[in-house]
């Protein structure tokens, strides 16, 4: 323990500090109760800001059955692991018997208190478990070295608002740490967690994985939708309510169990892609449930399905800009995707000897792919189905230019597109005109057109994408005729678009 308070001794405070802060721990400062004691209001000041501030004091009482592991995880967690949507550690008191922990004052209290509350709208509902959903996956997947976190008890309760209602994922204390190697992302331990948000697979089996925070998050998904908590008490028994609520959403009858305070607010897209991520976390096999990067990216569509519905003041342009990449058709309120390079995989991309970077003006993206040369081209991309608009046929283009002094570009290719179980290839796929076609002998041919902007396209294939339909589009185009070398083609991305 001397180790410990020497290496996080510049989060310590005084104990006297506090005192004062909290008026010797009056009931009237106190905020806050839950499975580790009080909570309480005061002003400090502290090593993130030199500064006094409003902070939240929680206070350790060992009746609660938490004690010195619990509390000296949570310093090192939240030290060592720092993100926005993650409460922010701002100091720690371990003296005169006492073991307390201030963070940053969330002043809009837990998610838990506004489930209910017709003020909370459907737009911030949906921000909310946004920014939540970025927290959790960052502790999933951090960067660098660090250690996976498997929180062990999200819920609606351990999701803080500031100020300004951005959400904050908070208490570590029953958390684990496990490997970023998925191979060993499973930990054998004691259940612990909240009744009705725990995952059954880890009640039964003892299995804990990064999975089991997603089950969790899809019962906070449901709680966020229903306005309301997913355990309630009748005749002194509990019963939870996620079974149902999962049958409902099997049954199609949504409109039955979403709050009634917000059902004129919601767009139909956003609240099919909000209700579907949320089913999805409850798969009972966690092979069936999405990762929380996943969560993030389906949560941040129907964000912008919900900011863009006919209900909202929009802009007078055929279509509208959504996230980079993302376009909506105001006439057909159907999404086109683009992908720029830097999110496909090209062959030797990384290497200056064979590729460059550049700019155009009239791309989507700050930066496109020009190629110097290479004796044969691989270029590959792939989406979640759920960026797309459901019941629409889509058809996939790769979107360049080619440079006068261009060479091999003429030589035959063939596309390929993937989605669902049905793969498409195509073969005698053209970038630029040969000289010569009966040279090729082909009896047909795809070939680059022109676009109104000025760029080229060709199309690599297209797909159907239907109610219900999951997976990744996968996208490639492939020149392997080595006889002679490849180059001035400048790749700005890949296109997809509704028929």
């Amino acid at each position: 323990m001397a180790s410990f308070l020497t290496e996080f001794k510049h989060l310590e405070i005084q104990l006297e500090d506090i005192i004062s802060a909290t008026n010797n721990f009056d009931e009237s400062k106190v905020i806050g109760r839950g499975g580790f004691g009080k909570v309480y209001a005061g002003e400090l000041s502290h090593s993130q800001s030199g500064e006094r501030s409003l902070v939240a004091i929680k206070r350790l009482d060992r009746r609660y059955g938490q004690g010195d592991p619990e509390f000296f995880k949570e310093i090192r967690m939240l030290s060592c692991y720092r993100h926005e949507n993650l409460i922010s550690l701002l100091g720690f008191c371990c003296q005169g018997g006492e073991m307390i922990l201030i963070y940053e004052h969330a002043s809009r209290g837990s998610l838990d208190r506004l489930l209910a509350s017709a003020d909370l709208t459907w737009m911030q509902r949906l921000t909310i478990c946004l920014e939540a959903a970025k927290g959790l996956s960052f502790l999933h997947d951090p960067n660098g070295t660090q250690q996976r976190v498997l929180h062990r008890d999200i819920k609606s309760a351990n999701i803080l608002l500031d100020k300004n209602m951005t959400a904050k994922v908070s208490d570590f204390g029953l958390s684990k740490m496990g490997s970023t190697n998925p191979q060993y992302s499973l930990l054998i331990t004691g259940v612990v967690g909240t009744r009705g948000y725990c995952d059954p697979l880890y009640m039964e089996t003892y299995q804990l994985t990064k999975e089991s925070d997603v089950y969790s998050f899809g019962v906070v998904l449901f709680e966020v939708l229903c306005g309301r908590q997913c355990v309630e008490f009748i005749n002194g028994q509990l019963k939870i309510l996620v079974p149902f609520w999962k049958q409902t959403y099997v049954d199609k009858k949504l409109e039955g169990i979403v709050l009634e305070d917000i059902k004129q607010q919601m767009n139909q897209r956003s609240l099919e892609i909000f209700a579907g991520i949320a089913y999805h976390c409850l798969q009972i096999s966690r092979e069936q449930r999405p990762t929380m990067s996943l969560v993030v990216e389906k949560l941040e569509v129907a964000l912008q399905m919900q900011m863009l519905s006919k209900e909202e003041p929009l802009e007078q342009e055929c279509s509208v800009p959504l996230k980079e990449g993302l376009m909506l058709d105001k006439d057909s309120d159907k999404i086109s995707c683009m992908l720029g390079p830097k999110d496909m995989l090209i062959t030797w991309l990384g290497d200056t000897r064979y590729w460059q970077w550049g700019h155009m003006p009239e791309s989507r993206f700050p930066e496109v792919a020009i190629l110097k040369e290479v004796w044969w081209l691989d270029i590959y991309g792939k989406i979640p189905s759920v960026m797309l608009s459901p019941k629409s046929t889509y058809v996939a283009y790769l979107v360049f230019q080619i440079t006068r002094d261009s060479t091999g570009l003429d030589d035959p290719a063939k596309t390929t597109v993937s989605f669902g179980g049905i793969r498409n290839e195509t073969s005698n796929v053209y970038l630029k005109q040969p000289r010569s076609w009966a040279r090729y002998e082909a009896p047909t041919h795809v070939s680059a057109t022109t676009r109104n902007d000025g760029l080229m396209e060709i199309k690599l294939g297209e797909f159907d994408h239907n109610d219900g339909d999951e997976g990744e589009v996968e996208m490639w185009f492939q020149n392997h005729d080595n006889t002679r070398i490849k180059k001035g083609l400048i790749v700005e991305g890949i296109e997809l678009r509704p028929k």
